[in-house]
């Protein structure tokens, strides 16, 4: 059996042709074959040394090889670290930065086990505190909490699943499309500097219990069909500053209808167009109609003035 001895190795060519070359890599074993010649003919071509670990390497990339003395039989085991190592405070400041990002513990040298591919991404494993995660050079991260939690984060966007059932997401813009959209929980709280609905259909409201609406400036409502509102029990408005119902369109009606029931007006006027009447002498409200019920003369007064009740006063 030939013995295998380690070696570094600098990838000269890399693959151009997967079918041909397959999971091989053409390499100088260094510093053996420096001052070798440039012709690729010359060079051995090694694979990994596990199959299930396959890889794509750069030209000038230093790997750790294991090979025959003769250079004939050989295997590629992975990149080489520098023989002073490489800075490992930068990764630290990467996991840190993103464990605070996140909320997490946050972990330090003697805590953290460290992977790193080709300046993609870091893997890493905290051992003090059980979650376990990879962070992206472009910002994205992805990290798995001891107790199950997941935590993901794009640069602006966070999204934290949590064991015990929360769901909580930060974001500068969220869109959602859906054909349908179905919601079922005990409560529902919208804290918003504005909100917009533009409704193409219908909507519907199911209120089981009680609505109150608290509106800190003006309010606008438009309905372009009927509008229809129906209450049970009583209902009550008060305007502070005065009230005006207008019928716009021409020959239209304004109906009181109180089956059984009275309209009550507390006020000292009632003002109607020219032609309603002052009813000097009559008891009611009946003599501001235009004519007299009861000698078909024509009033000429706009105003009814009566007496306030007391006990209403005080409303």
């Amino acid at each position: 059996m030939r013995e295998l001895v380690l070696k570094k190795g600098r990838i000269e060519i890399t693959k151009t042709n997967l079918e041909s070359l397959g999971n091989a890599q053409t390499v100088r074993v260094i510093p053996d074959m420096d001052g070798l010649s440039d012709n690729p003919t010359y060079l051995p071509r090694y694979g990994g040394f596990f199959q299930e670990n396959q890889r794509l390497y750069d030209n000038g990339d230093i790997v750790w090889i294991f090979c025959t003395e003769d250079y004939q039989v050989g295997y590629i085991l992975g990149i080489a670290e520098p023989v002073g190592g490489s800075p490992i405070s930068i990764l630290i400041t990467k996991i840190n930065k993103a464990e605070s990002q996140l909320g997490l513990d946050i972990s330090d040298i003697r805590s953290a086990d460290i992977t790193c591919a080709t300046d993609q991404y870091i893997d890493y494993v905290n051992k003090k505190y059980g979650h376990a995660g990879r962070i992206m050079t472009t910002g994205a991260i992805m990290v798995f909490g001891k107790d199950g939690s997941i935590y993901l984060s794009s640069k602006d966007s966070v999204l934290k699943l949590l064991a015990d059932g929360t769901i909580r997401q930060d974001a500068k813009v969220i869109e959602q499309n859906a054909q349908n959209v179905k919601e079922v929980s005990s409560s529902h709280s919208l804290d918003t500097q504005g909100c917009i609905e533009k409704i193409a259909g219908s909507k519907q409201e199911s209120i089981g219990t009680s609505l109150s609406q608290s509106i800190g400036g003006d309010a606008a409502r438009v309905v372009t069909g009927n509008d229809s509102v129906t209450t049970f029990m009583k209902k009550k408005e008060v305007a502070g500053l005065g009230y005006k119902l207008q019928v716009i369109a021409p020959g239209c009606s304004l109906d009181f209808d109180v089956p059984f029931g009275f309209i009550n007006l507390n006020s000292l006027f009632i003002q109607a167009p020219m032609g309603f009447a002052t009813p000097f002498n009559g008891p009611g409200p009946f003599c501001t109609i235009p004519f007299c019920l009861l000698t078909g003369v024509p009033h000429s007064g706009r105003t009814f003035i009566g007496l306030p009740d007391p006990t209403k006063l005080a409303l």
